[in-house]
């Protein structure tokens, strides 16, 4: 804000006379939406923005949103194929809000103090085990999920076993 000039940012003046012009830095308590992989989207009332996304107050008095102070829906998408960079094979699993187990939750932020809620999501890559000659042997996966997707850092059991004329 401006000392006797009011929150006008930026703000012109005119050189016509010798006084003091004061700028007064004032902290405003932030609202701070991550998420873990960093840069997806989520929703706040339907609307879908970017994560990591870091607000003050004026966010809401700025913007189409309720007002601050009233009751937001924070929502999560079950699953995504992409972040801010799609790579076949691999996509993001909804696994949790830091706080609430729920896709959907209440944001309840007054702007009186620093608040962030965090959202998780799970890496998972698919992944194709199979033998190079199908006529020769197979390859056995345990476990083997129907649609070949894992969790990043899971670990599976390979079994080769030869054909029987082999």
């Amino acid at each position: 804000r401006y000392y006797r000039y009011g929150p006008q940012n930026p703000r012109t003046h005119e050189v016509n006379r010798p006084p003091d012009i004061t700028a007064t830095f004032v902290d405003r308590p932030l609202l701070t939406i991550q998420t873990d992989p960093p840069n997806f989207r989520f929703k706040i009332d339907g609307n879908e923005l970017l994560a990591p996304m870091v607000v003050n107050s004026s966010f809401f008095q700025e913007t189409r949103f309720q007002p601050l102070g009233a009751t937001h829906t924070l929502s999560a998408s079950p699953q995504l194929d992409c972040r801010t960079l799609c790579i076949e094979g691999t996509r993001y699993v909804f696994q949790e809000w830091a706080d609430s187990p729920a896709l959907t939750r209440p944001l309840n932020w007054d702007g009186n103090s620093n608040q962030t809620y965090t959202l998780r999501y799970r890496t998972q890559f698919q992944h194709n085990f199979q033998s190079q000659n199908s006529t020769r042997g197979l390859v056995k996966v345990e476990p083997a999920p129907a649609d070949g997707f894992y969790d990043e850092g899971s670990v599976v059991k390979l079994t080769a076993s030869p054909a029987a004329n082999n």
